[in-house]
């Protein structure tokens, strides 16, 4: 298991103030967090990130091995390792997480918020009697949480 526990070692000059979501990803996000409903769905963020916007291309769907699945969320290892494989052979890199608050708002919590990683994205998705609202996007660089932006985007990479 590995929790998002430590900062990363990437660091970038500026913070991007947008989180560009393919429709297509966005819908396949929601669909994850309502089959999950009322556990945490969780995964990864796979695409680029640019001074002006962290696009993603695509997400993976991850097995929620958390202790307490309704209330956190662990990425499994191997999904860490095979995504990153996967996204290095096609010039791209993991640039972030994504979980749903079941019963819950968008918004980080404590545990989230001190579980960031500096330079990468973190997409929540409430999801309430069983359907998903919109996500929302955050940034944590040099220990700070910021909420991004986030734009639909129908453009395939």
């Amino acid at each position: 298991m590995v929790l998002l526990t430590t900062t990363s070692s990437r660091s970038s000059a500026a913070t991007p103030c947008e989180l560009w979501l393919p429709e297509r990803e966005r819908a396949r996000l929601a669909a994850a967090a309502v089959a999950a409903y009322p556990r945490e769905a969780c995964g990864l963020l796979i695409g680029r990130i640019t001074v002006r916007a962290v696009e993603v291309v695509h997400i993976v769907v991850a097995a929620n091995v958390a202790e307490e699945p309704q209330r956190a969320f662990v990425v499994p290892a191997v999904t860490w390792f095979t995504a990153t494989d996967w996204a290095a052979a096609n010039g791209l890199a993991v640039v972030g997480v994504w979980h749903a608050h079941p019963d819950g708002a968008a918004v980080p919590s404590a545990a989230d918020a001190l579980a960031a990683w500096n330079d990468y994205a973190c997409v929540i998705v409430a999801v309430t009697r069983k359907k998903a609202g919109a996500p929302r996007a955050y940034w944590r660089q040099h220990g700070v949480l910021r909420e991004q932006t986030v734009r639909a985007t129908t453009r395939r990479a």
